[in-house]
C-alpha cells in the first residue's frame, strides 16, 4: 500500500469484492454468489465505502492477483480496507487456494498450480512485502467459500473427492480474519451471507462486535451446525468502525416548548447541588456534548476533569482528568469543551488554562494526545467531515483544523479585538451547521454571530444591542446550539435564561427562566454555560454556580 498522513478528518473506507460462481465443473456452480457479491456493494455504499471493483467470475489464476495487487496499490496506510471473496477455495499442505471459475483442469494435486495463495493475497492488502514495517490502520479479511468442493483425486480419472475446507490463518497487527465457517470444515446450506448482509450496516458499533454479532447470528440459526470463524489483531489505539453515523442539525418542532421545571441530572439533587469534587457531584460546570450513544459529556471546569453520564446514572464516570489542576500527562486544567469525534472514536477536549487541545483515546492503551498548542481554546465543535473548529478567546479568532501538524485555517473574526462585522470579542461556544457555516457566541460583544463557509464577515443573529436584560439583548451569550428551521438556542449567562431567536428575527424568546434572577430553584438558573439537546428534543443546561446539569423535558405537541 501506499502511505498517507494521518489526518483528523475522516478516513477513506475502501472495497474489493470478487465473486465467483459460475464454476466449468457444473456440480460446483454457486447460483448466488453474483448476487450476494452485488447486495454486499450497494450496502457498503450506502454506509460510505468505495467500492473499487467488484469483480464477477474471474476465469485464470492471474486475473485473481492482478485485482488484490491493483487495489493494494491505489490504498494508503490510513485507509480501512475490506475484501470479501464468495467462491471456491481448497487448502493444501496448510495454505488456502481461492478457485477461479475457469477449473476444468484442477484435480487434487494441481491446486497449487491453478488456486491462488489466500497467504499471499493477505500479505499484499496489508503491505507485508514492503520495507515498511509499520501496519496498516484496518484491513477485513473475509473467505466466504464453506460450501464443499468437488474435485478429481488426481490419480483415477473417474475418483472424485471433496475438499477439506479452509486451514486456519493467522492475523497480523490491524487485520481481521472471517471466515464462513469453521476450519477444516464445509456446510451446504451457507447461511454467513444473510447475516453478513444484515449487520453489516449497524451504526456506531464497533467492528469486532459486527462480526461476533454474525458469528453469533449464524450459530443460532443453524442451531450449531455453522460456526464462523473469527480471528484478529487490532491493535490500533482508536475504536474502528464500519458505519459512523454523524449527528445532524439538531431537529425540534418549529413552536417547541419546554416544561418550566428541571429535573438535574448531574451535580446531586435539585436541592443539594453544592460544588464537590465527587463523582456524583460537579464545580462550575461549563461544555455539555452527547455521545452517539446518548450519554452526556460535561466539562466539570473546576473540578478539572471530563465527566460522563449515561442515561439515568446518578453517579459520572471520569473520563479524564486528576481533579487538580496540572499540565501532565492524563491531568487538566479547567478544561471548558469537549466532543466525542466520532470519525476517530476519541474524545477532543479543550485543555484550557493549560493552552492546549487534546485528543483521548478511550480503548485499550488509553492516553492522551496534544494535537494543537499555545492557543486558548474554549469552544469546540466538528462538521460532517470531521474537521475540528476550535474558539480562540485571545486572538478573537475560529479556526478549522484538520491535521495536528498544520495551523488551521481560520473561518471567523481574526481581525483583532473589536465589534466590527469581521470582528469577535472573546468568542466562546460555537456550532457548526451542515453547511459549513459556523455560529459564535461572541461574548464580550453580547451577540451570536453567523459565519458562512469563506465569508469575510459576520452577521449578527442574536443580541448585538449592547448588555441587557430585555428581549433584544444578551448579556455574555454561552452555550450554543442551532436547530433546523435555523433557529438559534443561547444560554443567555448573565440573565440567567435560555433565549430562541428564530432565523431572522430581531428579537428573542425567552424558554428558560424569565425573571433574570440568579436562583437554584428548580424552574430557574444561575449562570447558565453548556446547551445540548437529546435526540428526543429534551433540553440540557449547564447550570454552572448552582453547580448541576439541568434537564428540561420538551411538552408534547
Amino acid at each position: 500500500m501506499a502511505t498517507g498522513n494521518r489526518s483528523i478528518a475522516q478516513r477513506r473506507k475502501l472495497a474489493l469484492i470478487i465473486s465467483n460462481g459460475n464454476y466449468s465443473k457444473k456440480e460446483n456452480e454457486i447460483n448466488d454468489s453474483v448476487q450476494n457479491g452485488k447486495r454486499l456493494k450497494y450496502l457498503l455504499k450506502a454506509i460510505g465505502f468505495e467500492i473499487v471493483k467488484h469483480k464477477k467470475n474471474v476465469f485464470v489464476k492471474q486475473d485473481m492477483m492482478l485485482e488484490v495487487k491493483k487495489f493494494a496499490d491505489m490504498a494508503n496506510k490510513e485507509d480501512l480496507v475490506l475484501f470479501y471473496y464468495c467462491g471456491h477455495c481448497c487448502q493444501v499442505g496448510q495454505i488456502n487456494y481461492l478457485i477461479h471459475v475457469n477449473d476444468d483442469n484442477i484435480e487434487m494435486n494441481t491446486i497449487e498450480d491453478y488456486g491462488t495463495d489466500a497467504g499471499r493475497m493477505l500479505d499484499r492488502l496489508v503491505d507485508r512485502q514492503e520495507q515498511d514495517t509499520i501496519p496498516s490502520y484496518a484491513t477485513i479479511f473475509i473467505l466466504d467459500c464453506c460450501k464443499p468442493y468437488q474435485l478429481k483425486d488426481g490419480t483415477k480419472s473417474s475418483a472424485r473427492t471433496q475438499s477439506k475446507g479452509l486451514y486456519e490463518m493467522q492475523a497480523s497487527d490491524g487485520v481481521l480474519i472471517q471466515f464462513s465457517c469453521e476450519p477444516k470444515k464445509t456446510v451446504r446450506n451457507n447461511l454467513f451471507v444473510e447475516y453478513l448482509l444484515e449487520n453489516i450496516t449497524q451504526e456506531n458499533v464497533h467492528i469486532v462486535d459486527v462480526f461476533q454479532n454474525i458469528r453469533d447470528d449464524v450459530c443460532r440459526a443453524s442451531e450449531g451446525q455453522q460456526q464462523p470463524f473469527l480471528i484478529y489483531q487490532l491493535q490500533h489505539p482508536e475504536d474502528i468502525y464500519l458505519y459512523t453515523k454523524l449527528f445532524s442539525t439538531v431537529k425540534l418542532p418549529q413552536n417547541a416548548k419546554w416544561q418550566s421545571t428541571a429535573r438535574t441530572i448531574a451535580g446531586g439533587d435539585q436541592y443539594n447541588s453544592g460544588p464537590d469534587s465527587t463523582l456524583d457531584k460537579l464545580h462550575c460546570p461549563r461544555g455539555l456534548s452527547f455521545t452517539p450513544k446518548q450519554a452526556i459529556l460535561i466539562a466539570d471546569t473546576l473540578n478539572h476533569r471530563i465527566i460522563k453520564y449515561r442515561q439515568d446514572e446518578i453517579v459520572g464516570q471520569k473520563i479524564v482528568g486528576e481533579n487538580i489542576p496540572d499540565h501532565k500527562n492524563k491531568t487538566l486544567c479547567s478544561p471548558t469543551n469537549m466532543i466525542f469525534h466520532e470519525q476517530s472514536r476519541s474524545y477532543i477536549i479543550c485543555d484550557y488554562q493549560n493552552r492546549r487541545v487534546l485528543q483521548w483515546f478511550r480503548r485499550k492503551g488509553a492516553h492522551l494526545e496534544v494535537l494543537w498548542k499555545n492557543i486558548a481554546c474554549f469552544g469546540i465543535a466538528a462538521d460532517h467531515e470531521g474537521f475540528i473548529y476550535i474558539s480562540d478567546t485571545e486572538n478573537h479568532e475560529v479556526r478549522r483544523y484538520s491535521d495536528p501538524t498544520k495551523r488551521g485555517v481560520r473561518v471567523a473574526g481574526g481581525d483583532g479585538k473589536g465589534n466590527s462585522l469581521h470582528q469577535l470579542n472573546h468568542p466562546t461556544y460555537i456550532y457548526v451547521d451542515l453547511d459549513k457555516t459556523v455560529y459564535v457566541s461572541d461574548s464580550w460583544n453580547n451577540r451570536v454571530m453567523k459565519w458562512k463557509n469563506r465569508a469575510r464577515s459576520g452577521v449578527i443573529v442574536a443580541g448585538g444591542n449592547g448588555y441587557g436584560n430585555d428581549r433584544t439583548q444578551l448579556d455574555c451569550p454561552a452555550g450554543l446550539v442551532i436547530d433546523q428551521w435555523g433557529s438559534v438556542y443561547v444560554a443567555d449567562h448573565w440573565n440567567h435564561r435560555v433565549m430562541r431567536w428564530r432565523n431572522g428575527a430581531t428579537e428573542g424568546d425567552i424558554i428558560i427562566n424569565n425573571k433574570h434572577l440568579a436562583r437554584n430553584d428548580p424552574d430557574q438558573l444561575n449562570g447558565p454555560e453548556g446547551l445540548a439537546f437529546d435526540e428526543d428534543g429534551h433540553l440540557y443546561v449547564a447550570d454552572c454556580y448552582n453547580h448541576r446539569i439541568q434537564q428540561f423535558e420538551i411538552e408534547a405537541n
